[in-house]
């Protein structure tokens, strides 16, 4: 009888390890999944961040020749005055896009962190089943 429920524990804990086995490989390509779409995020982010320079930097070229032209013509002040609040404007645009970029970017690290410390408590609970199934395997063996 007590062989015969060694047996069925055995049975119970390898269906356990099993699944948590499944679970885990799901996991690590979940993960890998996750973190190339989070390169690819993090990669697209500093490519906006990069244009997003260029931009402004352009918006100061431009804001620089309206300065000259006004010096030269006098009459373009009305139109660079459009211009700066336009700017003014997009800059703050832009300003707001990147804090959402940059909230979204760190919540998304905090996700690959947690992602990271599930997989690692999984690995351990697969090691302490893997122990048990041979603690129960060696025991079987022994009473056979």
């Amino acid at each position: 009888e007590k062989t015969q429920h060694n047996k069925a524990a055995h049975e119970v804990l390898q269906q356990k390890f099993d699944d948590m086995d499944a679970m885990t490989r799901l996991m690590k390509r979940d993960f890998g999944q996750f973190d190339q779409v989070f390169r690819t995020h993090m990669k697209n982010f500093n490519q906006l961040k990069d244009d997003h320079d260029d931009l402004h930097t352009r918006h100061l070229e431009h804001g620089s020749k309206l300065e000259q032209a006004e010096q030269v013509t006098g009459g373009t002040d009305r139109a660079f005055q459009r211009f700066l609040k336009d700017h003014r404007h997009q800059c703050v645009e832009d300003t707001q896009i990147m804090s959402n970029l940059t909230k979204h970017m760190n919540e998304l690290a905090a996700l690959v962190d947690d992602t990271r410390e599930s997989l690692h408590k999984q690995g351990v609970d697969l090691q302490t089943a893997t122990a048990d199934i041979q603690l129960l395997t060696a025991g079987l063996d022994h009473e056979n």
